[in-house]
């Protein structure tokens, strides 16, 4: 934490409690009071400029393998078979390979930096302007690439550069200029905009996996979890939402920033809001030189090097305390996601609970009506079980699951297994949402989209 103090300003520590997203106004106000009472502790950014919110990652810093195939952390020694099956692996994205390769040159290494601006694509640097950590980190992000189906090979040293080169990360994933949306480019997210507060907002999420990442999985971990090949739902990862960007390492063994897809995150909350703007260009920076040590030396593993490590080595580089703060069966479930990489729809009962349910330990449901079966149980049964911290902790996971399949009723995908409890009358038995007439209000509730700017923060255009 010494270089984070360095980087940052200390302020104290003003984290709250584990509780659903709120909104801003909400948050800043609950953050104020919070301030007013504790002055202890340690924060990286800058006194009275800070709103610190709700929970949030342990010191433990699970890395992954470096470049010569060693783990730089213990860990289980189990047999992870990750790592062994990647030289016959392929990932077939669409959306990766538009993040990826747009905006982006062809392999030249020279343009005429007049005809430069933030919105221009930046030709690959030679060589010679290159660390020898970073020749590296290039060619180990290049085998990678390899394996991202439809990645163009004319290209694939330009996206590699991006990948691992901080400033040249920074420009392309971290860059206003090139956004279109009015929520993220100059006017909304970027440029200061007299609508919006400036500030940075990180949130963690849980989201579920896509189905090609999903089968994947399957194969990987199947028989930890009893799962077969008929599971089609229900496997969930974590991120973070930094701004209007979504942050993620998946098992393609890339980190990568996304424009915020946050409609299918079914558990977000906040970490931190940044609103001092110097701080802000300093968390940009050290999340995007975590991304590019990843991108360049480390290799997706079960066990040592999966989501949650990556989430949590970002939050941990930023000073954000996260998993210390989590409790009951939300602790649990980020454990087991530490452990295998995902999870399925599980959730520890505690002793309180397990009478209900013949003295079982857990509770997996496949179907929304399992999951609102099992809530009104807990209700009718223990009618202030919720009420309390260890149920709260219960009751925040049980609300993701139903926001999951709220999500899959909405797309394309729906089956009979996303509809809700439902009466004799065919009314809608949901605890969390009885009306289900209006349930895209109800999804739009744990919005985690920004209303806030990043000021005039641009990054510098990449030069060498």
């Amino acid at each position: 934490m010494s270089f984070i103090r360095k980087l940052f300003s200390s302020v104290s520590d003003q984290s709250h409690n584990l509780g659903d997203d709120q909104d801003d106004d909400a948050a800043a106000q609950n953050n104020n009071t919070t301030q007013n009472n504790s002055n202890n502790g340690k924060s990286v950014f800058s006194s009275h400029n800070t709103e610190t919110f709700k929970s949030t990652a342990s010191n433990e810093h699970s890395g992954a393998r470096s470049n010569n195939g060693e783990a730089t952390t213990s860990g289980d020694d189990s047999y992870d078979n990750t790592s062994r099956n990647y030289d016959t692996l392929t990932f077939a994205d669409d959306q990766l390979n538009r993040d990826l390769t747009e905006n982006v040159s062809e392999d030249v290494a020279s343009y005429h930096r007049s005809t430069i601006s933030h919105r221009s694509a930046i030709p690959k640097f030679p060589d010679n302007k290159l660390t020898d950590e970073e020749k590296k980190y290039v060619a180990f992000c290049v085998e990678k690439l390899k394996k991202v189906e439809g990645v163009d090979s004319k290209k694939i040293q330009t996206i590699a550069q991006n990948c691992v080169l901080h400033d040249r990360f920074k420009y392309k994933f971290f860059n206003p200029a090139t956004e279109m949306d009015q929520d993220i480019g100059f006017g909304g997210m970027g440029a200061t905009n007299k609508r919006t507060k400036t500030g940075l907002r990180i949130k963690f999420v849980l989201t579920e996996l896509d189905q090609s990442t999903h089968m994947r999985a399957l194969r990987r971990i199947g028989h930890t979890f009893n799962f077969t090949g008929d599971s089609q739902f229900g496997m969930f990862h974590t991120a973070l939402i930094v701004g209007n960007w979504y942050v993620e390492w998946n098992d393609n063994s890339l980190a990568i920033v996304r424009k915020n897809s946050s409609s299918k995150a079914v558990f977000a909350f906040d970490l931190v809001i940044i609103t001092k703007e110097s701080d802000i260009h300093r968390c940009l920076d050290v999340i995007a030189k975590e991304c590019c040590r990843w991108n360049g030396s480390v290799m997706y593993e079960n066990r040592k090097a999966n989501c949650q490590h990556f989430t949590q080595a970002v939050l941990e580089k930023i000073g954000i305390d996260f998993e210390s703060k989590l409790k009951g069966a939300a602790k649990n479930y980020i454990e087991r996601l530490k452990k295998y990489g995902v999870c399925d729809m599980t959730i520890d009962l505690t002793d309180k609970l397990k009478p209900l349910f013949k003295n079982v330990q857990s509770v997996t449901f496949k179907t929304h009506a399992e999951l609102d079966t099992f809530y009104n149980t807990i209700k009718d049964a223990l009618p202030s079980y919720f009420d309390v911290d260890e149920g709260k902790s219960d009751e925040i996971l049980l609300k993701s699951f139903d926001r999951a399949f709220w999500l899959r009723k909405e797309s394309s995908k729906a089956s009979a297994d996303d509809e809700p409890l439902r009466g004799s009358d065919n009314c809608c038995l949901c605890p969390f949402n009885q009306y289900e007439d209006v349930f895209k209000v109800y999804l739009e509730k744990n919005s985690v989209n920004s209303k806030y700017s990043l000021g005039n923060y641009l990054p510098e255009i990449p030069n060498r």
